[in-house]
């Protein structure tokens, strides 16, 4: 094997190797870790999820999310649970039982700036990767949401 690398003719992907945060959008991903750790300020658990993703332009980022099941907070316990149901639908599951029946299953999210750091993304919704879109551009963008327009200048005219 002839091994060869000249750093001065390197540049980096910035798609994958970027931290900043993602454009606003759906994107195709995989929760690729799923672990069980206790909140320093509360002594809490909270489940960490880590999620790639699998498609288009930001191939390779990860954004993470966490679900505060046991929180003193009922608003927090009540957007995990909402969390937990958007991804057992988007996986086609009923009942999820254990980090395996979610683990590196194909899924959608939806992901917008967070509302506390500027330069960090929030998982907004799970959906399923269908859900995605045909129109998908890999950017995390869906191709204009405005209504069509519609064409007036002819509105009397019977068209038949």
């Amino acid at each position: 094997m002839n091994l060869y690398h000249d750093t001065r003719t390197y540049t980096p992907d910035e798609s994958t190797t970027s931290f900043g945060r993602l454009p606003d959008g759906k994107y195709k991903a995989m929760i690729t870790q799923v672990e069980e750790k206790i909140a320093q300020s509360t002594g809490k658990p909270y489940v960490s999820l880590t999620i790639e993703i699998t498609d288009g332009a930001h191939r390779g980022r990860k954004v993470w999310d966490i679900l505060s099941l046991n929180s003193d907070n009922p608003d927090a316990v009540s957007l995990a649970k909402r969390k937990l149901n958007e991804i057992a639908m988007a996986i086609g599951k009923t009942v999820i039982q254990g980090a395996d029946c979610f683990k590196y299953k194909e899924i959608g999210v939806y992901l917008t700036k967070d509302r506390q750091k500027d330069d960090k993304n929030q998982v907004k919704q799970y959906i399923k990767p269908s859900d995605v879109g045909s129109s998908y551009n890999g950017a995390g963008n869906m191709g204009s949401t405005a209504a069509p327009k519609v064409d007036n200048t002819n509105e009397d005219e019977i068209p038949f």
